[in-house]
């Protein structure tokens, strides 16, 4: 093999393994990120004194499941934007698992929900942006549903993530009449206290820095 061709071999392998590469420790990233945050879950849920009847609020339903049915008397009451999401997981489930897991499919108007129906409310999607806007409306609309406790996952400061670099907030300057600086921790736990919470406790993704972050906070 002459030289040229030599050079062509060593490159192309080279741009092969680097493909490799990213891909796997892209999956090490997710991997590590679905651990931690399944770990924080199970923080949480001891904090809030294990409840027993939760209503679940997520855009990718299913992923928390397995631990929030790790306590044998849990009934979980489900509901998600992704209608059609929500009932293949639901689907899924195993025939001793589908009956602790009620599916509340949207759109649904939280305002028709009994007032402290729930023991535990939890908010479980970790915003896509550096803006926790969303998730305190959300917070706002079903303070009343809940009796005791809210287990929210929010985006504290603009860090990179495992995953990458943070989007910019795009909400506009209505959306954030009430919350102009949502990416200030003391602005959120400001918001959790102007809706009726206390905070018993929060956990950081990262133990020390800023970026993801669960709180468990109560009425």
């Amino acid at each position: 093999m002459n030289e040229p061709q030599r050079l062509s071999a060593s490159a192309e392998h080279h741009e092969n393994g680097g493909v490799a590469s990213g891909t796997l420790s892209a999956f090490l990233r997710t991997r590590i990120a679905d651990w931690r945050k399944k770990r924080l879950l199970r923080l949480a849920l001891r904090m809030a004194e294990e409840p027993i009847l939760m209503l679940e609020v997520s855009q990718s339903p299913g992923s928390f499941w397995p631990v929030l049915m790790e306590h044998n008397n849990r009934i979980i009451v489900a509901t998600s934007p992704a209608t059609d999401s929500l009932l293949a997981a639901h689907r899924k489930l195993p025939s001793g698992m589908n009956q602790r897991i009620k599916t509340l499919p949207g759109p649904v108007d939280y305002a028709e929900l009994r007032a402290g129906s729930v023991d535990c409310i939890l908010i479980s999607e970790v915003p896509s942006s550096s803006c926790n806007a969303a998730n305190i409306r959300l917070l706002g609309q079903l303070s009343r549903v809940t009796r005791d406790t809210v287990i929210l996952f929010a985006r504290v400061g603009s860090r990179s993530s495992l995953s990458g670099a943070i989007p910019p907030c795009t909400c506009s300057a209505d959306q954030h009449a009430l919350m102009p600086d949502s990416t200030s921790a003391k602005a959120l736990e400001q918001e959790f206290q102007r809706v009726g919470f206390s905070q018993i406790k929060h956990y950081n993704f990262t133990p020390g820095v800023a970026g993801v972050r669960v709180y468990i906070l109560r009425k």
